[in-house]
């Protein structure tokens, strides 16, 4: 199982597992994440999120 180091907001580190770590992505919970290029800063690089119910725009990801 993959498990990804983070830094909360109040300076602690954890280990979590990728959904986790969706999820402290999403509610804002983390400074930051490490990948195998070296620490992202939520906020700051881009990171993946889920696609927003509210999009306005066409989805690009269906194929004919």
């Amino acid at each position: 199982m993959l498990i990804v180091p983070i830094v909360y907001e109040d300076g602690m580190m954890d280990q979590v597992d990728p959904q986790s770590l969706q999820v402290l992505i999403e509610e804002e919970m983390i400074v930051k994440f490490q990948r195998g290029e070296g620490w992202v800063y939520v906020g700051v690089d881009p990171v993946r999120t889920k696609q927003r119910p509210d999009y306005p725009g066409p989805e690009r990801r269906h194929m004919h």
